[in-house]
C-alpha cells in the first residue's frame, strides 16, 4: 500500500510539471502571434514536452499492485495452433489484424501533415461578397507611427489614395503587425479596395495576412512522428513475443462492452505463475467464456498478447520461403 500511494504522489507531481510545462508553451504561442515570431517554435516544443510528461505522470498514477488472480481450473480442451507448435524463433509475417491496423496508421499519419498544410494556407485577402461594386485602386504610405502602451506597442500606418467620386485625396490610416510595420516604407504602394459610390469604405488587401503554414505544419509533423514512434514500439513488441513467445491457454474472463469495442480480461498461466492480460478488442471477435492461445515471453511473462489479436502470425511450412 505504501507503494502504491508513493507511486501515484510521483505521478501527481509528474502531471503538475506536465500542465506547468504546457501552460508556458501556450503562453509563448500567445505571445507570439500574431506574426508566429521566434517564441513559436520553443512553444510548440513546450507543448509537446508537457503532454508526455503529463501522459507519464498518468501512467505512473494509475499504476497499482497487480491484484491476486485466482487460479483458474485446468484448461483441457485446448491446443496451440499448428504453426505455433514448431521451434522458435518463427517467421511471421502480418496479420489480417495486422494489415488493418499498419493501414489505418498509414492514412492518419499522412493526413495530418497534409490537413496542417491545408489549413495553414487558408486565408489571405478576399474581395467583398458584393466585389462587383468594388474599385481597385493604389494607396502611397507617407507616414508610419509607433505607439506605446500599457498593453504593448501599437504600429499604424498613414496612407491616401485618390477615386474619381472624391475630391482631392482621401487620406486613412490603418493598425499593422510588427513585421509589417518592419517591412513597409513611406512611398510604398498599396492595393486599395473602395466602394465606388462611398471611397471611405475601402480595404487594403496586401495587409491581409495568411498565417504561416510552417509552424502547424511543423507542429503536426511532430505529433505525426511522436504517433509514429508509438507505432513501432507496439509493431517491434508484437513481432518479438509471436517470434519467440511461448504458447499457453487463456481464458476470457470478463468481457466490457464499450462504444468503440470492448475491454477484456484473459487469464492464463505463464512461468508457473497466474498472470491476468487487459486490453481493447475494436472488433468484437471475443466472447466471455472463451479458450484461446496466449503468446508470452519467457523472460518477460508479463509481455503478453492474444494470438489471433496480434500484429503478426506464424508462417506454416506452406507459405515459408
Amino acid at each position: 500500500m505504501r507503494q502504491e500511494a508513493d507511486s501515484k504522489r510521483q505521478g501527481l507531481s509528474w502531471i503538475l510539471a506536465g500542465v506547468g510545462i504546457e501552460l508556458f508553451g501556450a503562453l509563448l504561442i500567445w505571445q507570439s502571434l500574431p506574426d508566429f515570431g521566434v517564441r513559436t517554435i520553443p512553444g510548440l516544443v513546450c507543448v509537446v514536452l508537457g503532454s508526455l510528461v503529463m501522459t507519464w505522470g498518468l501512467v505512473k498514477r494509475a499504476q497499482r499492485n497487480q491484484p491476486r488472480v485466482e487460479a483458474p481450473p485446468a484448461i483441457t480442451d485446448w491446443a496451440p495452433e499448428s504453426e505455433l507448435q514448431r521451434p522458435t524463433p518463427r517467421s511471421v509475417r502480418l496479420s489480417p489484424s495486422g494489415r488493418r491496423m499498419v493501414t489505418w496508421w498509414f492514412v492518419m499519419l499522412s493526413a495530418l501533415p497534409l490537413y496542417a498544410y491545408l489549413v495553414g494556407q487558408r486565408g489571405g485577402p478576399v474581395r467583398p461578397d458584393y466585389a462587383g461594386e468594388y474599385v481597385e485602386g493604389v494607396a502611397v504610405i507617407h507616414d508610419k507611427v509607433k505607439r506605446e502602451g500599457a498593453h504593448g506597442d501599437g504600429f499604424y500606418i498613414y496612407y491616401n489614395f485618390e477615386s474619381p467620386e472624391s475630391p482631392g485625396r482621401l487620406r486613412a490610416s490603418a493598425s499593422v503587425t510588427e513585421r509589417q510595420y518592419g517591412a513597409l516604407k513611406i512611398g510604398d504602394l498599396l492595393r486599395v479596395w473602395y466602394l465606388a459610390p462611398n471611397p471611405t469604405v475601402h480595404e487594403l488587401p496586401d495587409l491581409e495576412e495568411k498565417a504561416p503554414a510552417a509552424p502547424v505544419v511543423w507542429f503536426a509533423v511532430g505529433f505525426a512522428g511522436l504517433l509514429l514512434l508509438l507505432f513501432e514500439v507496439i509493431r517491434r513488441r508484437h513481432k518479438a513475443i509471436t517470434v519467440f513467445g511461448v504458447a499457453t491457454p487463456g481464458k476470457v474472463e470478463m468481457l466490457q462492452p464499450r462504444w468503440a469495442g470492448s475491454v477484456y480480461t484473459v487469464t492464463y498461466r505463464a512461468e508457473g505463475q497466474e498472470k491476468s492480460l487487459r486490453g481493447t478488442e475494436r472488433t468484437r471477435r471475443l466472447t466471455e467464456g472463451d479458450t484461446l492461445t496466449i503468446l508470452y515471453r519467457a523472460d518477460k511473462p508479463d509481455h503478453a498478447l492474444i494470438y489471433r489479436l496480434g500484429m503478426y502470425e506464424a508462417r506454416t511450412a506452406d507459405t515459408e520461403g
